[in-house]
């Protein structure tokens, strides 16, 4: 005879075949006698094993790696910072979320900029500040705003 736990939290006993039949609802077979909590680790880490491999590991690429791969990524982070801040300009020109979709951006577009903002700056739009840059959204929209070529209305 075997028991085990189904789905269901019901105890099952196996009779001959591969038919099953409930025995009772109850969950535990025996005591719990294993209390891991006992068992202090001597850290989070456990004993480091994964991690002195992870380190090995880690450690072994680096000194491996060509350098025309990192030259790849300091060009695509810098791309995605340039991005990034311009999506920041924007975002505070247009006034935020509803400004960027009244000038035609889709929800999804500003939902994924805002998220890889969020991932390079650890911070909203709103609440970031760039050092060495002053918005001044009225000014930019009356700038540009204002009829061209000497045409006046």
């Amino acid at each position: 005879m075997l028991c085990i736990t189904a789905p269901s939290n019901c105890i099952l006993d196996r009779q001959r075949g591969a038919n099953y039949k409930v025995v009772t609802r109850t969950v535990y077979i025996g005591s719990m006698t294993d209390d891991l909590r006992k068992q202090r680790s001597e850290s989070p880490e456990g004993k480091g094993v994964a991690r002195r491999v992870w380190d090995a590991y880690s450690e072994a690429v680096k000194r491996n790696t060509p350098k025309w791969v990192e030259a790849s990524i300091r060009d695509v982070s810098f791309r995605w910072t340039e991005q990034m801040l311009g999506f920041w300009v924007a975002w505070h020109l247009y006034g935020g979320f509803e400004g960027l979709k009244r000038a035609g951006w889709s929800e999804r577009t500003i939902y994924r900029r805002l998220k890889e903002f969020r991932i390079v700056f650890k911070t909203h739009p709103d609440t970031y500040r760039h050092p060495g840059v002053t918005l001044d959204p009225e000014g930019f929209w009356e700038h540009y705003l204002i009829p061209k070529y000497g045409e006046e209305e």
